[in-house]
């Protein structure tokens, strides 16, 4: 999937950062580690659910529709 630059930026110094992290010493291969080591589905649903109203961007909570795949449901309107 295309990234734009600044998310490649902030994607390889997450990497860098996610290095020192004791899960990912011990092996442990997911992206995305908490306090405890890989976050849970739900656990990064919430996060990116956090993020996302943060930003100002419309998040729905419910579970998605089994044809709209997974992870909370943002919807982005334009600014301006």
């Amino acid at each position: 999937m295309p990234l734009p630059t600044d998310a490649r930026t902030q994607l390889r110094t997450w990497l860098k950062e996610r290095e020192q992290h004791p899960a990912a010493r011990d092996g442990e291969p997911a992206l995305w580690l908490g306090r405890r080591g890989r976050l849970s589905p739900r656990q990064l649903q919430w996060v990116v659910t956090d993020v996302g109203t943060a930003a100002g961007l419309e998040v729905s909570r419910k579970p998605p529709s089994p044809s709209a795949g997974h992870g909370p449901q943002i919807a982005v309107q334009g600014r301006g």
